[in-house]
C-alpha cells in the first residue's frame, strides 16, 4: 500500500491525497477524516480530491482498502490549512487609500506610533 502524504493547503485551495494498493480486484477504496466515513464525490476512489478547502477541512485522512479476503488502512495524512489574507472594508476606511496606512502601506500607523512611544524609533 502507498501511503497519502501530509499536505498544506491555502484556504480555497485544492488537495489531493492518493493511496496505490494491489490485490484481488474489486478493490474498493473509502476515505476518512479524523475517523469518520467521507462522502464527497471522490471518497470512493483511490484519490481524494478536497476543493475549496476551508479550516474545517484540517484533520487526519485516510483510507481504507478493502476486497473480498480483507481490508487494511492507510497511515493518516494531516491536512493544514492556511488563511487567506482577508482585508475588512472597515479596515481599509480607517486606513485610507493602500500607501497611506491601509493595505499594501502603512506610513500613517508609523507616524502615529512613533508620536505615542514618545519620540523613539517607529514600532517594529
Amino acid at each position: 500500500l502507498e501511503q497519502p502524504q501530509d499536505a498544506v493547503a491555502a484556504e480555497d485551495g485544492t488537495v489531493r491525497f492518493r493511496v496505490v494498493a494491489r490485490g484481488f480486484s474489486p478493490l474498493k477504496f473509502e476515505w476518512f477524516k479524523d475517523d469518520r466515513r467521507l462522502l464527497v464525490a471522490t471518497a470512493d476512489q483511490q484519490e481524494l480530491i478536497l476543493v475549496q478547502v476551508s479550516l474545517d477541512s484540517e484533520g487526519a485522512y485516510y483510507c481504507q482498502v478493502s476486497n473480498k479476503d480483507g481490508s487494511v488502512n492507510s497511515t493518516k495524512a494531516t491536512l493544514t490549512v492556511k488563511r487567506a489574507a482577508r482585508v475588512s472594508r472597515a479596515a481599509l476606511a480607517a486606513g485610507g487609500e493602500a500607501g497611506e496606512g491601509g493595505v499594501g502601506g502603512g506610513s500613517r500607523l508609523r507616524r502615529s506610533a512613533t508620536r505615542l512611544g514618545g519620540g523613539g524609533g517607529p514600532l517594529s
